[in-house]
């Protein structure tokens, strides 16, 4: 996605942390020279990016943000009347998952997809694909990629490349309004913990697949959201993987740590593996909150 240079070295990876990490959206200043011509009038866009790569990588944040064992996580930001620039390709999986407005997903041989808030694009590797805005509503998207990919990698074309014309993998659009809601989490029908989840993204058997047969599937990662209803938390979990936890809707406090305040509205928790935590809505209001799992394996006990 990116090709600009990297200003500093990143100094925390996720696999040194020993304890969940707040990275904080008001932290993260917006990057516009990160994409091809995103600041030139039609293909506005600004990146900002939680978790990323090493030196040499895509990572706009290096001062503020971390380093994924190998994936990264970001926000776009996509005003209305504005489009990527070209198709392009990545040499990684990469998700859109749609946070506000609506999309339309231009792909190759003329193929179109229209997409709306909380609905996931699962974008193969090496297909070709851009997105633009719908309406009249500015665009947030999280995304993320399974790998990490060298800057200048991604390859972009015009539309009329004749690349594009040649059959390929198409990105497949799991909507949100398709995806049943799981509630076989711990205690998770019980008064004080109700809560439900669904996953865009999984795997097989034993995984972490709460929509097999509707989401896209990955033998790697797994991505998918969980809805804390108000006054209730979850039931401590850990998983033996690194998790980001992005709040899209409401407040929560990670129980048992009070150190990292009260996670806002676009906040990412990032937990290291086999940490056990659970999260707790603050105020009225439930908590929606997607996660991302760099494995796509099951939780073990707290």
């Amino acid at each position: 996605m990116a090709t600009g240079p990297q200003t500093a070295p990143p100094t925390i990876s996720t696999t040194e942390l020993t304890a969940p990490r707040v990275v904080r959206f008001e932290d993260l200043e917006p990057g516009w020279h990160e994409a091809p011509h995103s600041t030139e009038a039609g293909y506005f866009r600004w990146l900002s990016t939680y978790v990323g790569g090493p030196p040499g990588f895509l990572h706009e944040h290096p001062a503020t943000g971390l380093v994924g064992g190998h994936s990264v996580m970001g926000i776009m930001g996509l005003p209305a009347g504005q489009r990527q620039y070209g198709l392009h390709r990545h040499t990684t999986t990469e998700i859109y998952l749609i946070l506000q407005g609506r999309v339309e997903s231009l792909e190759g041989q003329g193929v179109r997809q229209l997409a709306g808030p909380m609905d996931c694009l699962y974008i193969p590797a090496q297909a070709a694909h851009c997105v633009r805005t719908v309406g009249t509503e500015d665009v947030l998207l999280m995304y993320v990629h399974d790998e990490h990919e060298e800057l200048g990698a991604s390859k972009y074309v015009p539309d009329d490349d004749p690349s594009l014309t040649v059959p390929e993998p198409h990105p497949q659009l799991v909507r949100w309004d398709d995806l049943d809601p799981w509630w076989g989490a711990p205690q998770a029908d019980e008064a004080g913990h109700l809560r439900w989840s669904v996953s865009w993204v999984g795997g097989g058997a034993g995984t972490a697949n709460r929509n097999p047969g509707v989401a896209a599937h990955s033998d790697t990662v797994a991505m998918g959201a969980t809805v804390i209803s108000a006054a209730n938390a979850e039931v401590p979990e850990r998983w033996e993987t690194v998790r980001y936890i992005q709040v899209v809707q409401g407040r929560v406090r990670v129980d048992g740590h009070p150190e990292l305040g009260v996670l806002q509205r676009l906040d990412v928790l990032v937990v290291p593996p086999g940490h056990p935590h659970a999260l707790r809505p603050v105020g009225t209001e439930a908590a929606h909150v997607v996660w991302f799992h760099e494995d796509n394996g099951l939780p073990q006990p707290a």
